[in-house]
């Protein structure tokens, strides 16, 4: 069951009817350049590949942006530079492009076929053409390190001008560069110290994504002046934030830390809390003022959704991160505009009071919920109260169906805390009640007393599911897995809670994504 309005891989229909699906995976970023958004992640194992958007509602899928695809281009970033530059965006990319001079590297092994420390700069060929269409590596490729062969890195960052010079972060270092041309790298940490050691992380989690603080979901600026962070820095898999400042004069980060009274994880934004990875982000001048992200959705049809993956198939929903007040932190939700998307009303039910049998909504099955939006207030809860919900389910198979479990603990000075897990649906090797979900994952969120309820924002799309909790505060993905195949009738979506829990109930279907023909070598956008 392909997804309809998240972003998958190239679909292509053979004479006898079967389906052949591209396989995606390592996310690059999002951007946006001459009003259009743009999402780059890998493929294949051996390049990258290209989604466009007007309005981050319709997708049209591009040729690979740098040919030919069997040299071999990965991982890496995209940087959307001032247009005052005249090359234009560059990406700078894992080159395992048939310019490995570096083979001493590996002390003769060769049997290393993923991210080497080398890297390739790839620039636009028509810095002018809006779609980024067509890539050309440099010719210069792989770049040089200043400091000897054993300086380069995989995993580079965006690319930003500070001063007279150029810099990005790998791996918790940072590296410079004198002139745009960007084939010579000077690493700066100072005595052997990287530049990301006091904010944690490791390897590839140290400083992909390096972005400003965003705005509020309301467009109001972020706090600002002495003592206030300026940019939020990866130390996870893109999911995972820490809130610093960046001294330009010293280029030099500094963990932020929380002001009185804000919550423990003021620090830290945790940005996925079920069985999401790999996340790509991009925010600032790279991506129109917003701040984005878009990371895999496991378990996955080829895979387990452990360590045996061989291949994703799709990509989460694309989510905006904004920062929250209250909180003193990062929430994630579907991207406003989703909600164009929207059809016809499927189901509501206002005040219906719940019971730990789970209660299944009129309208939602025979296919009718298998692409929906969902949104669930639950009122009349307190302290030790749980709740929770199904979609993609089937009341003639009660193993069917992805699942969220909420439960609420004792208030804090804030509010209520409520711990999220997200799994299976009714899985019969478990034995608790009402809950009766495969636990995946897990992270708390404030409730506040003044939100008026706990909000839950389900979004199933046939084979995958979203959900957001408290406004954002705990967001999440779970994917289906290979091992329980979901039949098209497999749409039902259930509620339950405990004694004296409520909840309001409004169901949407979900329109298709892809606009026709959804693969062009030639966009109208």
């Amino acid at each position: 069951m392909l997804p309809i309005y998240h972003i998958i891989g190239n679909v292509t229909k053979s004479s006898d009817g079967s389906v052949k699906l591209e396989p995606i995976n390592d996310c690059s970023g999002v951007t946006y350049r001459d009003g259009i958004y743009h999402v780059w992640h890998q493929c294949c194992q051996n390049h990258w590949d290209h989604v466009i958007s007007k309005d981050l509602v319709h997708w049209q899928r591009l040729p690979p942006p740098i040919q030919p695809v069997t040299l071999k281009t990965w991982d890496g970033s995209i940087s959307m530079l001032d247009n005052a530059d005249p090359l234009g965006p560059v990406m700078i990319y894992d080159a395992q492009d048939g310019k490995d001079h570096d083979r001493a590297y590996h002390s003769g092994n060769l049997s290393m076929p993923f991210d080497r420390p080398i890297l390739g700069v790839a620039r636009p060929d028509d810095p002018k053409d809006k779609y980024m269409v067509k890539w050309s590596r440099a010719e210069f490729n792989p770049v040089k390190f200043a400091t000897g062969p054993k300086a380069g890195i995989a995993f580079p960052g965006a690319i930003w001008k500070e001063g007279d010079h150029w810099n990005f972060i790998g791996q918790g270092s940072l590296f410079s560069s004198a002139t745009n041309k960007f084939d010579k790298w000077t690493r700066k940490d100072k005595a052997g110290k990287k530049v990301m050691d006091s904010l944690g992380g490791g390897r590839e989690n140290s400083g992909q994504w390096m972005m400003p603080v965003p705005n509020t979901i309301d467009g109001s600026a972020p706090p600002s002046g002495a003592g206030a962070p300026n940019i939020l820095i990866n130390v996870g898999g893109g999911d995972r934030y820490v809130f610093a400042t960046w001294d330009n004069a010293t280029e030099s980060l500094t963990p932020w830390t929380a002001p009185p009274g804000a919550p423990k994880t003021g620090q830290v934004a945790h940005l996925e809390g079920a069985h999401a990875s790999w996340w790509g982000a991009s925010g600032g001048t790279d991506n129109n003022g917003r701040m984005m992200m878009i990371g895999w959705a496991t378990p996955d049809f080829h895979g387990d959704g452990g360590p045996g993956i061989k291949f994703l198939t799709r990509l989460t929903g694309l989510r905006e991160v904004n920062y929250d007040p209250k909180s003193k932190n990062l929430v994630a939700n579907p991207v406003p505009e989703l909600k164009n998307l929207r059809g016809a009303s499927i189901a509501s039910m206002k005040a219906a009071a719940l019971s730990t049998t789970p209660t299944v909504i009129k309208g939602t099955g025979g296919g009718a919920a298998s692409s929906a939006d969902v949104e669930v207030t639950f009122t009349g809860f307190k302290a030790g109260s749980k709740m929770g919900a199904c979609v993609l389910g089937s009341s003639a198979n009660a193993t069917m169906g992805i699942g969220i479990t909420i439960t609420v603990t004792p208030p804090t000075p804030d509010g209520h805390t409520a711990s999220v897990a997200v799994g299976h649906c009714g899985d019969p090797t478990l034995k608790t009640t009402g809950a009766n979900h495969k636990l995946i994952s897990s992270n708390s969120v404030t409730v506040r007393e003044e939100d008026g309820g706990l909000t839950l924002r389900m979004m199933p799309d046939r084979s995958l599911a979203d959900f957001f909790v408290a406004g954002g505060q705990w967001a999440g993905t779970s994917a289906w897995s290979s091992k329980t195949p979901r039949l098209a009738a497999d749409s039902e979506i259930s509620v339950w809670g405990d004694t004296g829990v409520t909840a309001d109930i409004d169901v949407w279907s979900m329109g298709c994504g892809w606009l026709t023909p959804s693969y062009t070598e030639h966009p109208t956008l």
